[in-house]
């Protein structure tokens, strides 16, 4: 049964993936010879099936004469020769090998066929293969013509496809695609198809190397470079964050599946711009060159140095080493093909050209073409930035051919070299040909490019104390953040162990210095982190003894720190074992050198590397996601509201603070947003103007393994936060809205499907595009998780606010469902910048799951005061009810779709909604406004009551596309409480759940359940018209709530019992605004604002502890405390202010009735705190009379006695 479920469930998908690439190859490859098919981790034999259905499908016979079966699991195996049987008739063809792939030798598989067609589907992205052993085996049995179908499910961070495909030499390619999930193919995959010849089949010996990005800069060089051209200087830093990395291990074959959450944050946070701002502490480094700290404006801290000139920083972005001058012995020779070749490198060509020309570049690499994908050219350079010759013609790149005059070109050779030419021209490639008999008198001078004459400039510079300087400046940053990738590289590997106490570490620096600093730096990195999180806390980096090999011109350099590094290697060096060794050189590029692993042979773990500069762009960086780093608290706070980093902590967030936007403090309520949301709980802030909105959240994006989705009210404030982002140089994050094309925007998600984004700010008319939805739901899938979902201007969430916006409606409900992080829900947030506490309420309910609402006063954060009720537009509420039915009726007619994907146990389901429409004068139907301004309404609120659980738009079918979930009439009804007890105490919105329960509805519906359903809605319609028109009236005060009860506290002539009531009495107030937890909230915020002011007042005290009575305490000790402190300390205090006990006892009465009539808190705890306060009040009172007494006692005796 497991087998035919695992066939009904996994079959169709499989068959796609083969069918996919079968249907991409030529269909003569499949005729006309016998072959073997060999299918590797087979299970019940799909790929060899839907191959036979392929060949039987298209007219053509079946010469298969044997199959090859490998796969551990019997049964599948035994299901497999079941399903071939009726292709092949003859069983005995079929050779069953029940092996690991890792265990299969030469023996197990030999193919007697001049074709044979192998079927690698979802195999190759199993790290626990060994790539290189299978190529091997591949050419210990290959005859003939092999051809191989490789198809793996799309995994972003895991490209060992390409690895595998990358073990051979010069392979035939055919298909090489990525599909991205659609509507008719809601998946992603990975295809490659490609064909090796017995007769020119070989592999590739050394180990590829890998592409990795980082770079930081420091602020006086980002400063001084502004005064250059600036598309020049952010062409030249894509290059140089662009770097090759050899390992001694097979890097490429390294799988970045479900990493550790630590590791991909640091990866993150190195790699966050390309390139970033250095961290305070490398810029500190720095100070014995003459880096110097000062303080900027808006609080922000940077650094300067003096005599760093521009035109050498830009020319030190140039990079050539002109020590290393490379020859037949130092070159490497053994990748080019022919003597001529080496001839020209080595002894011909300008010095310089031997570092800029990369050797034996891919032709495929150049242009796209898969025809070209055997071939190379001999010598390729592309330009870092363009330059134009005099007719103003662009060149991005130089490519030098030497042909060897002792092989004679056939006339096909010169056809397709005629036709390269021709395609890289049109490139702006410029392509120039030698014969090893005329190539002495040929140089071409600087190639046109203002690069090259840049380079050869430097190349006779020599390494003065100023140079050195400048040089380190530019580039020393740059090695820094190579190394610490290569670092975090090496423990995503299994390569160090960062629970090690101790590393031993050599650092080969072929030029600029690094080391020092980057495992400093690292250190700090890491150890802030570990402080933060709760997983790790109490880790520390190991100790690293870390030696470095210098060159003459740096030994000197003060970026060693305490070091004394070697001018070479040494026996001891050699006689020693490392954890870690790196040969790294900025100034040279990758390929050029003789391979020299070789070298380093002492080192655990085969953990040593060859680090260069790259020649140009193979892999786009991208960004690791994974599953969520829990975090502890980074902040407390006290009764009033006041928040303050808890001491164990603080060192190491004000680090991270530094390090992203170069702060000292936080920003306004930054550090309680930044604490909810790292510790993976919603939040709703309420922030001032300078706090930046969303923008506050920068520091939890980068500090969360996930992609963040921040929905902004338009194109501008989207454009804004990825400008803010890029402002601190964090670069991995786009902006999308309708503004923009259909192509950019197109390309702009696609980046974002292949995981090189962290931040997606999207405009809000965007989220309910089901093409988007739909991206965002197949990155799951594709290992692309999410980490927050915040919305920046959440005020447009609320029908409550004059700002209600349709394109916000189910934001919440829509980045929960398709924004998926790798375990459990998203993380959602929200800011605004001005709202009433109702408003906040409607905030706080769209940012939780429709039954996930838990007490909780820290979800909402007031930065500063929220504002009074807004008048808003008033509607016909018998115009709502006529559409409630309406639309209740069209779900119950519409047919109901299941929804794809969905994995929740209430069973979801998409329908269709159509626009509501009328007919103008010329009698079309047109869409009716006024209309669907109503059925956005009822829409948010049957989102209130979870009958709907997101919402997409179908423009061209002009109908909304409804999540719908089933909900029995319990459930409405329960959640309608649940509304009103965001407005109303516990008590009043049981009375209204009543209500809605033994009302009937006004019209027929088809059950109980759809009754329920327009009983529900047309109450909160009903509760929401009500409140609108109290709104209208235009009660609201003038003055802000804390600056009248100020006023009304410093006035002599009111009495303080008057104040008291008349503040109390807010909640009761029939033409107030509509809401009593709404009131109550604002109360409590006004009160608190003036105690934090160190107003003691006891009317102040009095009306807090009636705010926590009303609003509840959650069991929160420090709220508990300040309850019994403030309802004590307020009572003996309004005491001693009225010198009538009698008044004064009434007015104690009246305060207590007050409390058990209007709050939920009639518990033994309330009674017993009353009991207590009456008690010492009556001992106060005692004391008093007795006080009172002995002075009249006093007086009398020093009247008469005396």
């Amino acid at each position: 049964m497991d087998l035919l479920q695992r066939l009904c469930n996994d079959g169709p998908v499989h068959k796609a993936k083969v069918d996919r690439v079968l249907g991409s190859m030529p269909r003569k490859l499949f005729q006309g010879t016998t072959f073997d098919v060999v299918d590797w981790q087979c299970g019940q034999g799909i790929n060899t099936v839907c191959f036979f259905d392929f060949i039987r499908r298209n007219g053509m016979e079946n010469c298969v004469r044997q199959v090859f079966l490998i796969d551990t699991d019997a049964e599948a195996m035994e299901r497999a020769v079941w399903h071939l049987e009726p292709y092949i008739g003859d069983t005995d063809r079929i050779v069953t090998i029940r092996k690991e792939i890792n265990e299969i030798d030469r023996y197990d598989l030999e193919t007697r066929q001049p074709v044979t067609f192998h079927f690698f589907t979802d195999v190759l992205s199993n790290p626990n293969i060994d790539l290189r052993r299978l190529a091997t085996l591949i050419g210990r049995i290959i005859r003939g013509e092999h051809y191989f179908f490789c198809v793996d499910g799309l995994k972003h961070g895991n490209d060992r496809l390409e690895t595998f495909y990358r073990c051979f030499s010069r392979p035939e390619i055919f298909t090489d695609e990525t599909y991205y999930p659609t509507a008719r193919q809601p998946y992603a995959m990975t295809c490659k198809a490609f064909r090796l010849r017995a007769e020119t089949f070989a592999t590739n010996t050394t180990l590829s190397p890998v592409q990795l990005h980082a770079a930081f800069r420091l602020d006086s060089v980002r400063e001084a470079l502004r005064k250059a051209n600036r598309e020049q200087v952010e062409a030249l830093y894509r290059s140089l964050s662009r770097f090759e990395v050899a390992a001694g291990y097979d890097a490429a074959a390294c799988a970045h599946n479900d990493l550790p959450p630590l590791y991909a944050v640091l990866a993150n946070l190195i790699t966050r711009g390309l390139p970033t701002q250095a961290s305070p502490l490398v810029e500190e480094a720095f100070a014995p060159l003459g880096n110097r700290r000062r303080r900027a404006d808006a609080g922000r801290i940077t650094y300067e140095a003096r005599d760093l000139y521009p035109s050498d920083l830009f020319e030190a972005l140039h990079l050539i080493d002109p020590r290393f001058t490379p020859d037949e012995a130092s070159y490497n020779v053994d990748i080019l093909e022919n003597d001529a070749q080496r001839a020209y490198i080595t002894r011909v060509a300008p010095v310089p050209f031997c570092q800029l020309f990369e050797p034996q570049r891919n032709v495929y690499s150049l242009t796209g073409q898969r025809e070209y994908c055997t071939q190379h050219v001999d010598f390729s350079l592309e330009f870092p930035y363009p330059s134009k010759d005099l007719k103003e013609a662009r060149h991005d790149g130089f490519v030098i051919e030497v042909e060897d005059s002792s092989v004679h070109a056939t006339m096909e050779q010169r056809r397709i070299d005629k036709q390269r030419s021709d395609d890289l021209a049109a490139m702006n490639w410029t392509c120039e040909t030698l014969s090893d008999d005329h190539m002495n008198a040929t140089h071409f001078g600087h190639l046109g490019s203002d690069y090259v004459r840049t380079v050869f400039t430097l190349f006779d510079r020599p390494f003065d104390r100023e140079w050195v300087r400048t040089l380190q400046y530019a580039l020393s940053p740059i090695g820094i953040a190579r190394i610490e990738k290569v670092v975090v590289e090496a423990i995503m590997a299994g390569r160090l162990d960062p629970t090690a106490e101790h590393w031993d570490v050599l650092v080969v620096e072929r030029d600029v210095p690094c080391a020092a600093a980057a495992f400093a730096d690292l250190r700090e990195l890491f150890n802030s982190l570990t402080a933060l999180s709760a997983e790790h806390a109490g880790a520390h980096f190991p100790d690293v003894a870390l030696d470095i090999v210098s060159t003459p011109e740096f030994i000197d350099s003060p970026l060693h720190a305490d070091l004394q590094p070697a001018p070479e290697l040494t026996d001891d060096h050699r006689a020693k074992t490392y954890d870690l060794i790196m040969d790294i050189s900025v100034l040279r590029r990758a390929g050029i050198e003789r391979p020299l692993m070789d070298e380093y042979t002492n080192c655990r773990n085969d953990c040593r590397f060859i680090i260069r500069s790259a020649h140009h762009a193979r892999e786009p960086r991208r960004v690791l996601t994974s599953g969520r780093i829990t975090y502890q608290p980074i902040v407390r706070s006290d009764a009033v509201g006041r928040y303050e980093p808890i001491a164990e902590r603080a060192a190491a967030i004000h680090y991270i603070i530094g390090l992203l936007s170069r702060r000292e403090e936080f920003l306004p309520g930054q550090a309680a947003v930044l604490d909810r949301l790292l510790r993976g709980l919603s939040v709703a802030a309420l922030l001032p103007a300078e706090s930046q909105g969303a923008a506050v959240a920068l520091p939890a994006i980068l500090l969360q393994p996930g992609v963040t989705v921040v929905v902004t009210p338009d194109a501008k404030s989207a454009d804004r936060l990825v400008h803010e982002a890029q402002q601190v140089d964090i670069d991995f994050g786009v902006s999308l809205h309708s503004s923009m094309t259909d192509s950019e925007r197109e390309r702009r998600e696609r980046r974002m499907e292949a995981d090189e984004l962290l931040l997606v700010a999207l405009s809000a008319d965007q989220l309910p595009r089901p093409a988007l939805q739909q991206r965002l739901r197949s990155m799951y899938e594709m290992g692309v998780y999410f980490a927050y979902g915040l919305i920046d201007g959440a005020e447009r969430l609320s029908e409550w606010s004059p700002a209600f916006d349709a394109a916000y409606l189910c934001a919440g409900q829509t980045l929960r469902r398709y924004a998926r992080p790798q375990q459990g829900a998203i993380t959602l947030g929200a800011t605004a910048a001005e709202a009433s506490f109702d408003v906040l309420f409607d905030i706080e309910r769209a940012l939780l799951p429709v039954d996930g609402f838990t007490p909780d006063r820290e979800r909402i954060v007031t930065v500063h005061a929220t504002v009074a009720p807004a008048p808003l537009s008033l509607r016909s509420e018998e115009d709502e009810r006529r559409d409630i039915e309406r639309i209740i009726r069209e779900m119950g007619m519409e047919y109901v779709a299941p929804l794809a994907g969905d994995q929740s146990a209430a069973g979801a389901r998409i329908m269709g909604l159509p626009y509501p429409v009328t007919v103008n004068e010329g009698g079309e139907s047109v869409q009716d406004s006024a209309a669907a301004t109503r059925y956005v309404h009822i829409l948010y609120r049957m989102g209130c009551l979870g009958l709907i659980d997101g919402l997409a738009h179908d423009k061209a079918r002009r109908r909304y596309l409804l999540v719908v979930r089933e909900a029995t009439t319990e459930q409405v009804y329960r959640r309608l409480h649940d509304y009103f007890n965001r407005y109303y105490t516990h008590k009043r919105a049981e009375r209204e759940e009543t209500a809605a329960r033994a009302g009937m509805p006004a019209v027929m519906l088809r059950d109980e359940r759809e009754g329920a359903q327009y009983k529900c809605l047309t109450q909160l319609t009903h509760f929401v018209n009500e409140g609108m028109a109290r709104i209208a009236q235009g009660i609201t005060p003038g003055t802000p709530l804390a600056q009248g009860l100020e006023q009304a506290l410093a006035d002599a002539a009111q009495a303080p019992e008057e104040v008291l009531f008349r503040y109390l009495r807010m909640i009761n107030a029939a033409e107030a605004p509509p809401s009593p937890n709404g009131r109550i909230h604002a109360l409590y915020e006004s009160v608190c604002t003036l105690r934090r002011a160190g107003n003691t007042h006891p009317v102040l005290l009095l009306l807090a502890a009636f705010c926590l009575l009303y609003m509840g305490t959650e069991g929160r000790a420090v709220l508990d405390e300040d309850l019994a402190t403030s309802y004590e300390e307020g009572m003996v205090g309004l005491y001693r202010l009225m010198p009538d006990f009698a008044r004064f006892r009434e007015q104690f009465e009246a305060y207590n009735r007050f409390v058990r009539s209007e709050t939920d808190a009639t518990d033994d705890a309330t009674e017993a705190r009353i009991a207590n306060v009456e008690s010492r009040l009556q001992l106060i009172r005692a004391a008093d009379i007795l006080s009172a007494h002995l002075t009249y006692m006093k007086e009398l005796q020093h009247t008469y006695l005396e």
